[in-house]
């Protein structure tokens, strides 16, 4: 920014927002990165809740976006859901397929030493789940 204060850098800023604001092709386009960058720039020399209050942003929008490079994936939680009917299609070993009509109950020890008894699935979708949760 190459302007005599912070005070005027924010009025020039908030005038780039108005400006943005009002000729934005719809309600839900995102707001510039250079706008971002920006009101980011002057959260470094002025209170993040003066630059966010003129500006008409909230905390959370300066906040650096994590790029997708640089952000690491995901480990899965443990509330991770896994669809069975996306499961069907991992091909289980022969000597595991038995009759779509048979099911089998599955009891689990989960880590914090509770368990958990899938019954009532055919064991078909039991061996899917199982072969994708030992695939992660």
């Amino acid at each position: 920014m190459q302007t005599s204060s912070p005070d005027t850098a924010l009025e020039q800023l908030a005038q780039a927002f108005a400006h943005w604001r009002a000729n934005k092709p719809n309600r839900i386009s995102p707001i510039p990165d250079s706008l971002l960058e920006q009101a980011r720039e002057l959260a470094q020399v002025l209170p993040i809740s003066r630059v966010v209050k003129r500006l008409g942003l909230s905390h959370a929008q300066l906040q650096p976006r994590p790029s997708a490079e640089s952000s690491p994936k995901k480990a899965p939680s443990a509330t991770e859901f896994f669809a069975l009917g996306s499961l069907t299609h991992a091909t289980p070993p022969a000597e595991a397929i038995q009759p779509p009509s048979q099911t089998t109950p599955l009891t689990l020890q989960l880590n914090h030493g509770n368990t958990l008894t899938l019954t009532g699935l055919p064991t078909s979708q039991l061996v899917a789940l199982l072969t994708a949760l030992l695939e992660r």
